[in-house]
């Protein structure tokens, strides 16, 4: 009987040591494709959903769905909820294009040459970035970010939002949470 709780113990540990991750933490080359891969996708998924959010919602009225979910397209000028629509062309630049690009631009830096940043966090990092460049594009091109997306019900609502907003939500939420999250600072 001694002998089989020996085995049975082996069998465990080896089975245990299946569910760890074989690579162990990620190295620089690896924390790179993912952040790349991730923003990659995140900003192709937001520019292809407002190249079509113009070509089907722009000049038609309102599609709701479920009562929750209404699509509009909609040109924001200014940042969440309209603020600084009405500002000078000059400080519009300044304030949502600038200093968002400055802020990007530190936080891949940081997140890029920081090995205590986890898996969370990277991914945080790469959805945040990549919002925030894909209001960038939009601003850059046409001189305001294009939505379409409206949550409501009755009284209670969302502004009019675009998937880049959903990914700059989502990666201020993993920036947050990250930190109390399973995964070790990655290498």
């Amino acid at each position: 009987m001694g002998g089989g709780s020996v085995n049975l113990q082996v069998t465990l540990l080896n089975r245990s040591s299946a569910l760890e991750p074989k690579h162990g933490p990620m190295d620089k080359s690896r924390r790179l494709i993912f952040v790349l891969l991730l923003t990659l996708f995140t900003l192709g998924v937001d520019q292809a959903s407002k190249v079509w959010a113009t070509a089907q919602l722009a000049n038609q009225p309102p599609h709701t769905y479920l009562g929750v979910l209404t699509l509009t397209y909609s040109r924001n000028y200014g940042g969440w909820g309209s603020l600084g629509a009405n500002w000078s062309p000059w400080a519009r630049s300044a304030f949502f294009l600038v200093l968002p690009s400055l802020f990007l631009l530190g936080l891949a830096v940081h997140t890029a040459a920081n090995s205590k940043v986890n898996r969370w966090e990277l991914a945080g990092a790469a959805m945040l970035v990549a919002g925030g460049a894909g209001n960038l594009i939009d601003r850059a091109r046409f001189g305001f970010v294009q939505d379409f997306l409206y949550l409501g019900y009755g009284p209670i609502g969302t502004n009019i939002f675009n998937v880049a907003d959903m990914a700059i939500l989502a990666g201020i939420g993993l920036l947050l949470a990250g930190p109390y999250l399973k995964g070790k600072p990655q290498e």
